[in-house]
């Protein structure tokens, strides 16, 4: 790839073209940063939207959430899922887990080495995603 000249640039020949460069180089600025808050206005509203019809659809789901338990646990296991703990119904997957998650690592992947890793980062919301067990960071530091 050849290199190339920089292309010429216009050059005030007196103070008052300069003061006019000056103000056009102003204006070029404040419209920059008019357009970076009319942006970042308009993403507020967008996710002050999102945020509030979240909240109406949570408020939807909760009382179905709780009827779909109360009735799962009032024989429709039984009914939809015969002697299994879980089973598909409609699109979803119906059932109570009686065991929390568990974390499988990869070939290879030290607990350890995981849990250092983590407990090395400058994040608040770190410790959420740790519990105390074998191997506690948390007393360590």
């Amino acid at each position: 790839m050849a290199r190339t000249k920089a292309a010429a640039v216009d050059t005030p020949k007196s103070k008052a073209e300069a003061l006019e460069m000056i103000a056009e180089y102003a204006l070029c600025e404040r419209g920059i940063l008019l357009e970076k808050l009319a942006a970042a206005e308009t993403i507020d509203q967008v996710k002050q939207d999102r945020d509030s019809n979240i909240a109406k659809l949570e408020a939807q789901r909760k009382p179905l959430f709780a009827g779909l338990q109360a009735w799962w646990e009032a024989g429709g296991a039984k009914e939809v899922a015969g002697t299994n703990r879980s089973a598909m119904f409609g699109a979803i997957k119906l059932g109570i887990r009686k065991t929390p998650p568990a974390v499988k690592f990869a070939r290879k992947v030290k607990e350890a080495a995981v849990l250092a890793w983590l407990g090395s980062l400058r994040w608040t919301r770190k410790s959420e995603f740790m519990r105390r067990g074998k191997i506690s960071w948390i007393s360590q530091r």
